[in-house]
């Protein structure tokens, strides 16, 4: 699991964790949070800074591991999509994680499917059609989730909402169904 925010456009937005990270390997090992959580468990602190939209924090996964520290793309569409189990504080988004070339090809509008808040934990199943490009872009190159997921190198959870904390629990993520 890794963890990314909005630090490169001014916010000051993190992940507070219930127990401290690291092990003998990584002092970055997310680990002890599962263990502790029985999944990926945090609070979600947002915090705008001299951002000029809401502020987001996020985490994700690589799908294929990295190679030289990048995401290697790997063809995923045999899973039908996602199906994740959670609780969220502000309703999230499930976003695809392409390779950088691609990203700024499609100005970095990635194919998301938006979570409904759950503070109580819900289910949900996503095909990949269900994943789309933000509305707000305005670009010349589509990309679908059928095609994302043909070249996908990360799955993110990101919390994007006002300033303010937001409590997370990933407990489970798969293939669709």
């Amino acid at each position: 699991w890794f963890v990314y925010g909005d630090a490169a456009d001014g916010g000051k937005s993190k992940v507070e964790w219930p127990v401290p990270l690291g092990n003998e390997y990584s002092p970055d090992a997310k680990e002890p949070v599962l263990l502790h959580c029985g999944g990926l468990c945090g609070t979600a602190v947002l915090d705008k800074g001299t951002l000029t939209y809401n502020p987001f924090v996020g985490v994700g996964f690589n799908v294929a591991g990295t190679n030289d520290h990048y995401g290697v793309p790997a063809n995923a569409f045999a899973w039908g999509g996602l199906c994740i189990t959670y609780r969220a504080g502000a309703a999230p988004v499930l976003e695809l994680g392409l390779d950088d070339e691609t990203e700024r090809s499609i100005g970095y509008a990635n194919p998301a499917a938006s979570l409904p808040k759950s503070t109580a934990g819900t289910m949900k199943n996503l095909a990949w059609t269900d994943f789309k490009q933000p509305s707000w872009y305005k670009g010349s190159v589509n990309m679908n989730g059928q095609t994302a997921a043909k070249q996908l190198v990360s799955v993110k959870f990101k919390i994007q909402a006002s300033t303010g904390k937001y409590d997370f629990n990933i407990c489970a993520i798969g293939p669709y169904n």
